[in-house]
């Protein structure tokens, strides 16, 4: 018996550290190696990841997205320290305060069947709370006026959108007074 359970434990190690390493390379790494960063994280240089992603094409009807994720990362020194900021092209800025309409995939925030507060994203969720899909400048943050049911299916928002420039959630966006349109 003592053979036995000195041949299996080796080997059931072996199996764990095979998974580990297994499950390491398909969140980090992926299929096609290491040569690209994961969609939605910033590189060195600061720019976000978001281009070439086939999850889902970009609403044909939805040019306000096309301008949204030209946002990217800057890094900034602040007293705090150096910190990864938001630099919005000139064209983003040129939306600050205004009224736009934009289609997306609900993010709830809570459980309720109907939503004032939840996420709009370009892409759909893979189904895990953590991780959003894309990056922060393919999601906008909603404040609704009234509660919007919770669909899988693409919505249609309109509202005031603001730039956020140093949200502590790490947000780009934010979209008030907003309300479901059809």
């Amino acid at each position: 018996m003592p053979l036995f359970s000195s041949i299996l434990q080796p080997i059931s190690y072996a199996l764990a550290l095979a998974g580990l390493f297994l499950a390491v390379w398909l969140v980090g790494v992926g299929p096609g190696g290491a040569t690209e960063p994961a969609q939605g994280t910033a590189t060195a240089t600061g720019r976000v990841v978001s281009e070439g992603w086939d999850a889902a094409p970009l609403q044909p009807d939805d040019p306000i997205w096309q301008l949204l994720i030209q946002a990217e990362f800057k890094e900034t020194t602040t007293p705090e320290g150096v910190r990864w900021l938001p630099a919005f092209p000139p064209e983003v800025e040129e939306l600050d305060g205004t009224v736009v309409r934009l289609s997306g995939y609900m993010i709830p925030l809570g459980l309720e069947e109907k939503h004032t507060h939840f996420l709009v994203s370009l892409y759909p969720g893979d189904g895990c709370f953590f991780h959003l899909p894309g990056g922060p400048n393919s999601v906008v943050e909603v404040k609704a006026e009234s509660g919007v049911n919770f669909t899988y299916d693409v919505i249609p928002i309109e509202g005031r959108l603001e730039l956020l420039r140093d949200d502590p959630y790490g947000m780009f966006y934010r979209m008030a007074e907003a309300k479901q349109v059809r």
